[in-house]
């Protein structure tokens, strides 16, 4: 995991334009975090869009194969789900960037409206239109699924957000990067400065390193297990229960007896 984390980093350090947190050494390959900030942080939007509509996708997967035709079609995780979230993404992302949209606005929230109906109406269309039966439980449950869909609509709008966090890491890279410089810098007309200029310019690597290896690790399983994951995985499944053989003298005095 270390040496595939190590050959990311190597590559885009070449894609930043980056070595050890110099910037005007190689030129940037695809694009520098400081000067294309705004484009990091778009793609890392539509990163999050894609993995998060990814999960949903993988979640109609598992329910078509456990034949839950009613989840798979009106659930907040669902397609009704999914399409909520494109649409909505979509109409976000075209009032940020002054677009005009293609469809009347009124015709827009009316789709979203219908969407938000069959979330909320899941188990009743799922029984009308499919015939399908509920149990009693998921009846008595139905005042706590209202309550999840909303969880689900703010968590689209909370996941997506998250991978902000994407962008975010390239710039505390460039920030700690320019703290060192300065620290250097700052060292270099004392007695021995050189010395302690390269001396602080490693340690301040190292530290770096260190810092946003453990902090990248802990975000990027955040963002798997949570945002990812919490679409389509449940928890659940058998007990793992060994066999166990009972000792051969125990057996033989039994038998004996």
């Amino acid at each position: 995991m270390l040496k595939a984390a190590g050959c990311s980093s190597v590559l885009f350090g070449f894609l930043y334009g980056s070595i050890f947190g110099f910037e005007d050494i190689i030129p940037a390959i695809w694009m520098s975090p400081m000067k294309d900030m705004g484009k990091m942080l778009s793609l890392s939007l539509i990163i999050g869009v894609s993995i998060v509509t990814f999960g949903m996708i993988l979640n109609m997967i598992v329910c078509y194969r456990q034949r839950d035709f009613g989840r798979m079609l009106f659930d907040g995780r669902g397609m009704a789900g999914l399409f909520f979230y494109l649409t909505a993404a979509w109409a976000i992302y075209a009032v940020m960037t002054h677009k005009p949209l293609p469809v009347p606005g009124w015709l827009l929230a009316l789709l979203l409206c219908i969407l938000l109906g069959c979330m909320v109406l899941r188990d009743l269309l799922a029984r009308i239109l499919l015939k399908e039966r509920v149990s009693a439980s998921e009846n008595e449950r139905g005042g706590l699924y209202i309550f999840e869909v909303f969880h689900n609509l703010l968590s689209f709008l909370s996941n997506t957000i998250s991978f902000l966090r994407l962008a975010a890491f390239a710039l505390n890279h460039v920030g700690l990067s320019l703290a060192v410089f300065m620290l250097s810098d700052m060292v270099t007309s004392l007695p021995g400065g050189f010395f302690a200029k390269i001396a602080i310019l490693v340690i301040g690597n190292v530290v770096i390193i260190g810092l946003e290896g453990l902090i990248v690790f802990i975000q990027t399983l955040r963002l798997e297990y949570y945002e990812f994951f919490s679409k389509f995985y449940k928890g659940g499944g058998v007990s793992f229960k060994p066999v166990r053989w009972e000792k051969t003298g125990e057996s033989v005095s039994r038998s004996q007896m």
